[in-house]
C-alpha cells in the first residue's frame, strides 16, 4: 500500500525562501510510489485550515492507500495574539475531520521564531508555544496518530531568538532553509515509519485502574493504568519495553 500524504500548515510547510521545501525533501525521503502534496499558505492560521480541510486535505483522499495528514501550525494563531486553550480546541476540531474521513493524523509542535505580528509580542508568543507544545507532548496520543517534536531537533529549532535565527538553518525570522527543512522531512519520516508499526500492549501485573486510552499505530490503543497513584510500565507481548510513565504527570510514551 502506497503512502498519500498531504503536509497542511502555513508557510514553512509551504516553504518560503527555501530552495527545497520540506514536502519535496519527504517525497524523495520516502521514494517509490508514494506520493506527498505541498498544501502550506503563507500567513494561514489553525481556524482556516480547518476550513480547508475539504478542498485541500480531502481532495487528495485515495481510495486503498494509506491516507496521512501532516498537520504543522500553531505558530502564526498565537503570533496574532490568540490563546492557547482556543488552540486546543481547534486541533481537537482538525483531529475529529481527519478521523471522520478517514485520514491518520500526524501532529506537530512548534519550533522559535524572531518576529510576531503586531498583534502580539515575542513574550507574549513564548509562553503559549511553551506551554502548548507540553500538551501536545503528554496528550497527542488521545487525539492523533503520531507526533513530530520539531522543537527539540535542534538547538537552532528549541533557543529563544529576535530576528533572523541562525543561517545554517534560518533565512529569515521565521522561515527554513534547506537544511532545515531537511530535518523536519527525516522526522516526518521517521513518524510515518512509528505510525505504522503495529503494538500489542498487555497490562502489567497489579494494575487496578484505568487512567486514560491512548491511540498506537493502526488504530489501537494502549490503557494505561495507575496502582494506588504509582505509574506502571508497559511491555510488548514480545517482552520489548514499549512505554515508560512519567509518575508526576502520568503521561505515557510509546517507543519504536
Amino acid at each position: 500500500m502506497a503512502y498519500n500524504i498531504v503536509c497542511h500548515g502555513n508557510s514553512i510547510t509551504e516553504g518560503t525562501g527555501a530552495e527545497t521545501t520540506y514536502p519535496t525533501q519527504l517525497d524523495t525521503l520516502l521514494g517509490g510510489a508514494h506520493v506527498v502534496y505541498n498544501e502550506g499558505t503563507g500567513g494561514i492560521t489553525t481556524p482556516a485550515l480547518v476550513d480547508n480541510f475539504a478542498s485541500e486535505v480531502q481532495a487528495h483522499y485515495a481510495e486503498g492507500e494509506d491516507n496521512i495528514v501532516v498537520f504543522w501550525e500553531s505558530s502564526n494563531f498565537f503570533s496574532i495574539g490568540y490563546a492557547v486553550e482556543t488552540e486546543k480546541a481547534n486541533l481537537l476540531e482538525y483531529s475529529e475531520l481527519c478521523i471522520a474521513n478517514g485520514w491518520r493524523l500526524i501532529i506537530c509542535n512548534v519550533i522559535q521564531r524572531g518576529i510576531v505580528n503586531a498583534l502580539s509580542s515575542l513574550e507574549e508568543w513564548r509562553p503559549k508555544v511553551a506551554e502548548l507544545n507540553e500538551w501536545l507532548s503528554y496528550n497527542w496520543h488521545s487525539f492523533a496518530h503520531a507526533y513530530c517534536n520539531f522543537h527539540d531537533l535542534n538547538s537552532a529549532f528549541s533557543t529563544p531568538f529576535e530576528g533572523n535565527g541562525d543561517a545554517t538553518y534560518f533565512v529569515d525570522q521565521a522561515h527554513l532553509t534547506t537544511v532545515g527543512y531537511g530535518l523536519i522531512a527525516a522526522e516526518v519520516q521517521a513518524a510515518i515509519s512509528r505510525i505504522n508499526t503495529s503494538y500489542e500492549v498487555v497490562a502489567p501485573s497489579g494494575a487496578t485502574k484505568l487512567i486514560a486510552d491512548y491511540r498506537l499505530a493502526n488504530g489501537k490503543t494502549a490503557t494505561i493504568y495507575d496502582n494506588n497513584g504509582q505509574a506502571l510500565s508497559y511491555v510488548l507481548s514480545e517482552g520489548t519495553p514499549a512505554i515508560t510513565t512519567n509518575p508526576t504527570s502520568m503521561a505515557a510514551y510509546v517507543s519504536s
